[in-house]
C-alpha cells in the first residue's frame, strides 16, 4: 500500500473515531483550556467547525470578546486565506461557511482541525493540502492542532510538503511538538 492509500483509509478510520469521542463537554475543555493558554494573543486564525471537527464557534466568540482579531479560511481558487470573521457568510465548494468578503490577514496563531495527530505533530486532514500550502506561505504563524485526546497516535504517514503542528489543545490540556510554544510558556507569555 503506497502513502497516499495508506492516508486514505486512515480517513475513513479516524473520521468514524473522532465521530465517537465527539461531545459537547469535551469541546467545552477545550475551548476553554485554549482561550487560557492563548491568553495574550491578539490574532488568530480559526477554522469554522464542519461535520464532527472540534466546535470553534465559542473560540471565535470568546476571542472577539476580548476584542481580537479573528479570521477563518476562505478558498480562492486553491489557496486558503485568512479572512477577517464576519457574519456574513457563504457555503465554499466543500459545504463550509466561508465570509462572502474580505483580505488575506496577517494572523499569529492557527488553530488547525485534524482527524489525527501523531508524536511530532503530523497531522492527518482531509487530504486537500489547504494548510500545508498555507503554514509553507506563512512560516511564522503558530500552527495549533484542536483534538480529542482520542485522536493521538505513535505515527502517521507523512510527506515532505506535510507541516508539523506546534503543539495540539485537547479537553486534557496542551501539548507541545515545538520549542516555539516551549520558550512561550516559559517565558510566562
Amino acid at each position: 500500500m503506497n502513502s497516499a492509500e495508506e492516508k486514505r483509509a486512515l480517513r475513513q478510520k479516524f473520521t468514524q473515531r473522532r465521530a465517537l469521542l465527539q461531545s459537547n463537554e469535551k469541546d467545552g475543555a477545550i475551548c476553554r483550556n485554549f482561550l487560557s493558554f492563548f491568553s495574550k494573543e491578539r490574532n488568530f486564525f480559526v477554522y469554522c467547525a464542519f461535520r464532527t471537527e472540534v466546535q470553534t464557534r465559542p473560540i471565535i466568540e470568546g476571542l472577539r470578546m476580548r476584542g481580537a482579531c479573528v479570521c477563518v479560511p476562505k478558498i480562492v481558487r486553491d489557496q486558503m486565506l485568512a479572512v477577517p470573521f464576519s457574519d456574513k457568510t457563504a457555503m465554499s465548494r466543500f459545504g463550509i461557511p466561508e465570509p462572502v468578503y474580505g483580505e488575506d490577514t496577517p494572523v499569529e496563531i492557527a488553530a488547525v482541525p485534524l482527524l489525527a495527530v501523531d508524536g511530532e505533530g503530523y497531522r492527518l486532514g482531509y487530504g486537500g493540502g489547504y494548510y500545508d500550502r498555507y503554514f509553507q506561505k506563512h512560516p511564522n504563524v503558530l500552527r495549533v492542532g484542536l483534538c480529542y485526546s482520542g485522536q493521538a497516535v505513535a505515527s502517521l504517514p507523512h510527506e515532505q510538503t506535510d507541516v508539523p503542528l506546534d503543539a495540539v489543545v485537547t479537553e486534557d490540556g496542551v501539548r507541545f511538538f515545538s520549542e516555539r510554544l516551549d520558550r512561550k510558556t516559559q517565558a510566562g507569555v
